[in-house]
């Protein structure tokens, strides 16, 4: 009985921690399509991505191009390495060099744009790390570029409001695998703002939401809810092989 209620309470516990999660994340996805809405860019022309960009890749297969998977190499992203909360460093594959060679038109720098373009889930945007080396990009993913009057820190944002995920969920393909190709990230009619706004825009943004900390926070209050049982349950039987010498 002791065990069951004390189960029980831990799922309790587990429901309350994603309402908080589910709460936080929505705080965040408000002030994000809040302070990057199309009013806030009233005034200003609205320029097809590639127009303004000028660099936008598909990534490919490695196979394509007589490539191999190895255990060190070229990084090789794939669409599971981003998210809508950054670039995630694992899973990690690599490539060979040579095969990083051959595919040189997708060619991943720091301060790229990622956006994911098989799912579902679609339309996930990061950035790639400014601490990270060269890398490479598999066929879900496109790689943007950006010139020096475009902020790589104000598109990923901006790619990440619901105008932008809805835009990708209408263009999309497929049944079962949702797809959007390279032509539809480079279509894509994005506000042509001054540097020097986009970079105070950023810098507001990142103030306020402060790292999405709470959500960070909410996070890490679930992941260690959810490791609550399995401790429940150790505790409970070492103590019952204690107590019958087993």
């Amino acid at each position: 009985v002791d065990l069951e209620y004390r189960m029980a309470h831990v799922e309790k516990m587990r429901a309350a921690a994603l309402r908080q999660l589910d709460a936080a994340k929505a705080m965040s996805a408000a002030l994000l399509n809040e302070m990057f809405s199309q009013e806030t860019f009233d005034g200003y022309p609205m320029v097809r991505l590639e127009d303004w960009t000028c660099d936008i890749a598909s990534g490919q297969a490695v196979s394509s191009v007589g490539g191999n998977y190895q255990k060190q190499g070229i990084r090789y992203i794939q669409g599971n390495n981003l998210t809508n909360k950054g670039f995630a460093p694992v899973p990690i594959v690599y490539t060979e060099v040579k095969t990083h060679a051959a595919m040189s038109r997708s060619v991943v720098k720091p301060k790229d744009v990622l956006i994911n373009i098989v799912g579902p889930p679609i339309g996930k945007i990061s950035w790639y790390p400014e601490d990270q080396p060269e890398a490479n990009i598999n066929q879900a993913v496109v790689r943007v570029h950006c010139p020096e009057d475009l902020d790589y820190r104000f598109l990923t944002y901006l790619l990440r409001t619901k105008k932008y995920y809805d835009y990708f969920v209408e263009v999309k393909v497929g049944a079962r695998q949702w797809n959007i190709s390279r032509t539809n990230c480079a279509d894509i009619k994005i506000p042509r703002v001054p540097i020097y706004l986009q970079h105070d825009l950023v810098k507001k943004f990142e103030e306020k939401i402060d790292g999405i900390s709470f959500v960070a926070a909410a996070e890490r209050q679930l992941e260690a809810i959810e490791a609550l049982p399995g401790a429940i349950l150790r505790e409970v039987f070492d103590f019952d092989e204690e107590n019958t010498g087993s």
